[in-house]
Formats: C-alpha cells, structure tokens, sequence
C-alpha cells in the first residue's frame, strides 16, 4: 500500500520533466494551484456585533487546465478550505464559519505575447460551507452545512518563468447567484505539460 503513493509521484515526475520540452504557454495541457482569499460576508447568518467585522476566508485551489490555442481554454478547479472564523453576534453567542470545498469548470479566454498573458474567465461553482453556532464557553450547539451554487467569473493575469511555469494573479467572483456573492483574489503557479 505504500509503494502506490511513491511509485505515483515517481510517474509524475518523470512525466512533468519529459514534457518540459514540449510545453507551450499557447495551447496544451496544464496543472497549477492558487491560494485564494474569499471576501465571504454573504455566508453571515447572524449579523455581527462589530458592524464592521468582514468575513474573510481562504482556499488552496488545484487545477488542471487545456489550451486549444492561444485564445482558448477550459479549466477545472478544486478549492479546500483552510481554517475558520469566528463573529460573535450576541453577548454570549458566536458563530465560526469555514468553507469545505469547491469545484468550479471554466472557458478561459486569453490574449497572449511573448511574456505575459491576460485573460477572462466564464464558468460555474459549487461550493460546500459550514456554520457552527457557539457559546462562549466554546461548545457547538448547532451546525449548520450549507451548499450554493452559481455563476462564477473573473479576471487574470499570467507571466512566463519559463517555457513551462506561469505566475497567475486572479479576481474573480467565486461564485454569483441571487443571495450570494463572492469576491476573491488568487495567486498561483502553473506548469505546462
């Protein structure tokens, strides 16, 4: 059982160093990963007591992506949340929030030059969050496991290491829908197979 995680990553890594050779910012196969802050105020079920208490998360995000040509592609995401926190709403209530996960699928639209690139994003994500009702004293009395999904888009920005590895800046909306909205900004790497 464990030779099967060692003997996986030994294949991927020969893989990713064989393809260095073939990799190409314009069109073909890629795999990255992003840190990512969500602006999630929209997930508050109670409203704070400090008016001005923002409720900021973050996400580790994989990716893997295909470039038809310079002008378009299609991404698939996975985010995992990392960490929670906690608003007090009442004197002695509070509640910690956290995001579980996400999966987004995007069309990917670019304009590409020798060093950068620049580029929209069109797509749709799900995502899974919790809310855990607290006392003070810091047991749970409730939880409460919510689901959205929705339109998601944004914008970005990439730069060229090499002819394999990419730095990307995104903001985007993570995720749109009537009642909820958001905002976030990603940094990542990419690397072309």
């Amino acid at each position: 059982m464990r030779s099967t995680p060692l003997a996986l990553a030994l294949a991927l890594t020969i893989g990713l160093t064989s393809a260095s050779a073939f990799a190409d910012n314009a069109r073909g196969f890629y795999v990255g990963a992003n840190f990512t802050g969500i602006l999630a105020d929209d997930l508050i079920v109670n409203e704070p007591m400090d008016e001005d208490d923002d409720l900021k998360l973050a996400a580790t995000e994989l990716m893997v992506g295909y470039k038809y040509n310079g002008y378009l592609g299609i991404d698939l995401r996975y985010g995992n949340g990392l960490g929670d926190k906690t608003l007090q709403f009442a004197e002695n209530d509070r509640n910690e929030y956290s995001i579980d996960n996400y999966t987004s699928a995007y069309f990917r639209f670019e304009s590409i030059n020798d060093q950068a690139r620049f580029y929209a994003l069109l797509g749709y994500t799900e995502l899974s969050s919790t809310v855990a009702l607290q006392t003070l004293a810091g047991t749970t009395s409730s939880e409460l496991d919510e689901s959205e999904s929705g339109l998601s888009a944004g914008l970005g920005a990439g730069w060229f290491f090499n002819n394999g590895i990419n730095l990307n800046v995104e903001l985007r909306n993570l995720m749109y829908t009537d009642d909820v909205s958001l905002p976030s900004v990603s940094v990542g790497l990419d690397y072309r197979i």
